[in-house]
């Protein structure tokens, strides 16, 4: 036992379901995994394309997004290309199309997302790094009605999608399911004009 060890975290393995994503990855869950902590973040690659998230944003602490090569001696290798969308207006949000490392900085309040991953060729590391000790959103959604509504989610708030008297674990079954459903029925990734993703029929 030495005297700074509520400073030192070993990250361990994570294993999960998300499809697209390397497994195990690493990740670092803010306070429940250090006393004081000030950020939450994890370690992982993208090994396919996919889409991930919808337009969001987080209250009260900056969100970095980064994203570079996932071979750390080749770190400029970055043979991908990633749409990501940010902006202050949910209806009028900015594409930008991602061809090498990059970091994007998201303000508390400003939108982000979707992020697209529409070509991988070889694996990219992707973080989000968000500068609390606990991470939550703001979701923002559109009704079939076309009305707005919005809804809270983040770390220990989230229900799992199969059994809602559980808390998600984050083991990415319900999105893979999906997607490969998608891929069984060879069907396309693609955006709805108010940045949803629609699922095939």
């Amino acid at each position: 036992m030495g005297r700074y060890d509520d400073l030192v975290f070993k990250i361990p393995q994570e294993f999960h379901n998300w499809y697209g994503f390397a497994s195990p990855r690493g990740f670092f869950r803010g306070t429940t995994m250090m006393e004081k902590a000030r950020v939450y973040m994890d370690f992982t690659s993208v090994t396919k394309p996919l889409p991930m998230e919808g337009p969001h944003t987080h209250h009260c602490a900056d969100e970095y997004l980064v994203f570079t090569g996932a071979d750390m001696n080749n770190f400029f290798e970055f043979d991908a290309e990633v749409d990501v969308w940010i902006g202050e207006d949910p209806n009028n949000l900015e594409m930008y199309t991602l061809t090498q490392p990059t970091i994007i900085r998201v303000p508390p309040k400003m939108y982000h997302c979707p992020v697209n991953f529409r070509v991988i060729n070889k694996p990219i590391v992707f973080s989000a790094v968000y500068l609390d000790g606990d991470w939550s959103k703001i979701n923002r959604n559109v009704g079939q009605d076309g009305r707005e509504f919005f809804t809270y989610d983040g770390a220990g708030i989230r229900r799992c999608v199969r059994d809602s008297s559980k808390e998600c674990v984050y083991c990415g079954s319900c999105f893979s399911e999906r997607m490969n459903k998608k891929e069984e029925a060879e069907a396309k990734l693609y955006l709805h004009p108010n940045l949803h993703y629609l699922e095939p029929t």
